[in-house]
C-alpha cells in the first residue's frame, strides 16, 4: 500500500516509491513533474500566477516560485529538462463568470504557459480551466497520473494516464 501526501496550498512535496501525492485544486493550479527515469515526482499546488518582488523566493504560493522550486526540488538540471513530464491541472472558474481581471484561475494559467516555454520540457499535460474542482493523483511507484473532476452536484469524470 502506498504512503499517502497531501499536498497543501503553498506547499510541494516530493514522492518516492511507494507514496502517491495528491491534492484537490478549484482555481489553484497544480503543477506536478514527472522523472520516471531517475524515480523522481513532485508536486506543488499553487494558490497565484506571478509573485511580487517583496514575495521571496520560497514555497510554491505562486507559480512562478513552483516551477523553479520543483526543478530544484528533483535536482533537475536542465540537460534533464527533456526527460521531465509536466502535469498541470486546476484553473478552474469556481464562481462563474466574472471579470477577467478578477480570474484567478485563468491567470495560474497563463503564468504556467509562460513558464513552462522558458523550460522546455520533454512532455507537458493540460487538463485545466473549466467550473469543476479538480483532484490530482500521482503514484511515485508507477510514474503515473490520475486526474479527477468533481462536478458541483457530485457527478464525477475520471480519467488515468501515464
Amino acid at each position: 500500500m502506498n504512503r499517502e501526501h497531501h499536498v497543501k496550498i503553498g506547499e510541494l512535496k516530493r514522492g518516492r516509491h511507494g507514496e502517491s501525492l495528491r491534492t484537490t485544486l478549484g482555481s489553484c493550479l497544480g503543477i506536478a513533474i514527472l522523472w520516471p527515469a531517475e524515480g523522481r515526482f513532485a508536486l506543488a499546488h499553487c494558490l497565484l500566477g506571478h509573485a511580487p518582488p517583496e514575495a521571496g523566493h520560497a514555497g510554491a504560493k505562486y507559480v512562478s516560485h513552483a516551477i523553479p522550486n520543483l526543478l530544484r526540488l528533483l535536482r533537475a538540471r536542465p540537460e534533464d529538462f527533456g526527460a521531465l513530464k509536466i502535469v498541470v491541472a486546476g484553473g478552474a472558474s469556481m464562481m462563474g463568470k466574472i471579470a477577467p481581471a478578477r480570474a484567478v484561475g485563468a491567470a495560474n494559467i497563463k503564468a504556467a504557459e509562460a513558464l513552462l516555454v522558458t523550460f522546455k520540457p520533454g512532455q507537458v499535460h493540460w487538463d485545466v480551466g473549466g467550473d469543476q474542482a479538480t483532484e490530482i493523483a500521482i503514484d511515485c511507484s508507477t510514474g503515473n497520473f490520475q486526474i479527477r473532476r468533481v462536478a458541483k452536484h457530485g457527478n464525477e469524470e475520471e480519467y488515468a494516464a501515464s
